[in-house]
């Protein structure tokens, strides 16, 4: 996902350098990111071995990547981690990309920043529709 910082040029000391204009949000963000790269060969060799379930069209479209971008930016503007999780995070890892005979995406946030309406914001949302929930918070 490309996720982008507004930059500015600072100058101390004689010395100018270009960094993030909001320091407190890029270092929130580098705190809790970290890049799973999928495994390209195994996915080549899976679609070789398993040509079965890449010959339909994909029950979930490309277009899908446009709506997790706009979640990523809805759940951090809410100062939460979104992270892809189950099916959707070995779809990526194992075939380097959305699983094509799926009909869902799969992620979760930290318990410690979940939020009492964080459902009904997700269902309110324009873009995203909660369809099913677990581990509710008690």
């Amino acid at each position: 996902l490309n996720f982008r910082f507004a930059v500015v040029k600072y100058r101390m000391e004689n010395e100018s350098f270009v960094g993030p204009a909001d320091w407190i949000r890029f270092v929130w963000t580098l705190q809790r990111s970290r890049f799973i790269s999928c495994e390209k060969d195994f996915a080549a060799r899976y679609r070789q071995t398993y040509p079965q379930f890449f010959s339909g069209k994909p029950r979930i479209q490309n277009g899908i990547i446009l709506t997790l971008q706009r979640f990523r930016n809805w759940a951090i503007e809410r100062g939460m981690t979104p992270m892809l999780c189950a099916g959707t995070l070995l779809g990526w890892y194992r075939e380097c990309g959305i699983i094509t005979y799926t009909h869902d995406i799969d992620f979760t946030v930290f318990i410690e920043e979940h939020y009492d309406k964080f459902p009904d914001d997700v269902m309110n949302s324009s873009f995203i529709e909660l369809s099913l929930r677990f581990n509710k918070v008690s």
